[in-house]
């Protein structure tokens, strides 16, 4: 597993850790191994090096753990799922509620970047954009009241 993939995933690890009902879920491949969280805080690890399996609290990643050149998620968003494949080039999955709509979510987004000085273009409910080495896009879709996004790097 490449360092800069373990030190990823220690990082989301430590980042959030709450006891709250709802978790995120983490998965790390790297190499053809890797290990996972899921969102009740079962960690599994199957690397050539070590296979185990293990509890730690549940984390909550909040719109305040992630950011695309310096543009954070949504206020109040909260982030299910984080999937991390370094077997290629790196790409990094991020699934999220946001508690407004898409279209609000959508326009908050394109202003985000537009003042943090990144391109991005709007199709409908998708923005398309490049952070410094990689590219990147934001799925937006309603989910009663609110949205639920995916983004992703790479």
């Amino acid at each position: 597993m490449r360092r800069s993939t373990i030190l990823l995933a220690a990082a989301l690890a430590l980042a959030g850790c709450n006891r709250g009902e709802e978790g995120t879920q983490i998965a790390v491949t790297a190499n053809g191994s890797g290990g996972s969280m899921e969102s009740d805080g079962q960690v599994k690890i199957d690397t050539p090096a070590f296979k185990g399996a293990f509890k730690l609290p549940q984390i909550n990643l909040t719109a305040e753990s992630f950011d695309i050149n310096g543009v954070h998620l949504y206020p109040d968003s909260k982030i299910a799922a984080v999937n991390v494949d370094g077997t290629g080039k790196d790409k990094v999955t991020v699934r999220f509620t946001s508690p407004a709509d898409p279209a609000t979510v959508r326009t908050w987004f394109a202003e985000q970047f537009r003042q943090a000085g990144t391109e991005v273009k709007v199709d409908g409910n998708t923005l398309t954009g490049r952070d410094d080495d990689q590219t990147f896009t934001i799925d937006l879709s309603p989910q009663g009241q609110q949205s639920a996004g995916l983004v992703r790097i790479g």
